[in-house]
């Protein structure tokens, strides 16, 4: 399966809908070395007069070790279909098994310096701009920070430039 590049400029997607409800696989490293994670929360827009892309992981996951050491990354979503592999790709680490094994349908391909999946509506390939922490000081609504992190396990914020939006063919 091949992609078509498109013009981010002329990307038109459900913003809401796109990581709650269609789901996203994000992804760092190359064939040799790399490792993928299911996301519901993430976000596209516009920051320091860039097209971005947002992901959040928390500190326990074996992706953010990746997404860490790598200067790219990959969002792959998702428009419904495939949420028993993504789920199952969510909640296994790659740390312990070979979890992709596991879901034959999800197969990567590597372009890009990044991980990639044919079977995503869309993959962004994006270039690491910041990365900083969440702060439970930080949270107003502290009702919202202890029901989301009882364990005080804050995510860490990856922005990355969109350097290529590539949909399915």
């Amino acid at each position: 399966m091949a992609f078509k590049e498109l013009d981010i400029k002329e990307f038109s997607l459900k913003p809401f809908y796109a990581f709650d409800e269609g789901w996203a696989l994000v992804s760092a490293g190359e064939a040799e070395s790399f490792n993928t994670m299911t996301v519901s929360w993430g976000g596209l827009g516009t920051l320091w007069s860039e097209s971005v892309a947002t992901v959040y992981i928390r500190p326990q996951r074996y992706t953010r070790e990746f997404f860490e050491r790598e200067s790219r990354f990959s969002i792959s979503l998702f428009e419904g279909g495939f949420h028993k592999e993504l789920a199952y790709l969510g909640s296994h680490s790659g740390r312990d098994e070979d979890k992709l094994a596991k879901t034959p349908a999800i197969t990567p391909a590597f372009e890009y310096g990044v991980p990639l999946f044919p079977v995503a509506t869309y993959n962004l390939v994006c270039e690491k701009l910041y990365t900083g922490d969440l702060h439970g000081e930080n949270f107003n609504d502290l009702a919202l920070r202890d029901k989301v992190y009882p364990e005080s396990d804050y995510h860490r914020v990856f922005i990355g430039r969109v350097i290529r939006l590539l949909e399915s063919e």
